[in-house]
């Protein structure tokens, strides 16, 4: 199975001057979460721009190797409709359904890649729209949490390693000394069941015990070397 990086860029080459405009659309749930028998999922796409704005929507199955996250291609879930047109001032809902491997945990990304439109002309102008993708975790897990981490550096020195033994996701949101100031906080990561998670560091900040937000709750770890 070959890993996918998402890596998006736009270039515009122009004798003319040309603005740029990101879409204006806006995702519920930002995290789609169920237990193993959990058949589907419904993701609302709100547009609040005057232009249509359309998406190609697709899971990959979420894994992580060397302390980093890797999307992989799956059959097990498929989205309806695979490509969506939202129409200004609009929305619409995309269905995420699992279709294979229900009753077991798993966990995948879905990705709403947005698709391009013409650039538009306003008085000379050209208005060309920054394209934005969407990823949201989708979740097949028990709904009793069994998370148990460990911390330690990661091989490059560049932060920190945490490893998951237990059997539902961490989903981090602060680390720090386990006295002080936390050195970061929103959306560090999941560190998914059995794997790990790199949470990349300021080379200053090192502590032999480090107390994080898992879940919602805090917890304290020791480094281990």
């Amino acid at each position: 199975m070959r890993s996918l990086v998402f890596l998006f860029s736009l270039l515009v080459f122009s004798l003319l001057s040309f603005s740029a405009d990101a879409s204006q659309v806006s995702l519920t749930p930002t995290a789609l979460l169920g237990e193993p028998s959990t058949k589907a999922h419904a993701v609302t796409l709100i547009n609040s721009d005057d232009m249509p704005v359309s998406y190609q929507v697709t899971a990959y199955q979420w894994l992580q190797k060397d302390g980093v996250d890797q999307l992989v291609n799956t059959g097990d879930v498929l989205a309806s409709p695979s490509i969506i047109s939202i129409p200004p001032k609009g929305r619409r809902v995309v269905r995420v359904v699992r279709v294979s491997g229900s009753g077991a945990v798993g966990y995948y990304r879905v990705i709403f890649k947005q698709l391009p439109s013409p650039p538009v002309e306003n008085g000379g102008r050209s208005s060309v729209s920054l394209l934005v993708n969407h990823s949201l975790p989708l979740a097949f897990e028990a709904s009793t949490p069994d998370v148990r981490l460990t911390a330690s550096l990661s091989p490059d020195g560049s932060g920190y390693r945490l490893t998951n033994t237990g059997t539902t996701a961490a989903r981090v949101t602060t680390i720090g000394p386990s006295s002080g100031q936390s050195w970061r906080e929103g959306a560090l990561g999941w560190v998914l069941p059995g794997l790990s998670k790199d949470i990349p560091l300021k080379p200053e900040h090192r502590a032999s015990a480090l107390t994080l937000t898992v879940n919602g709750q805090s917890v304290t770890l020791t480094v281990t070397p």
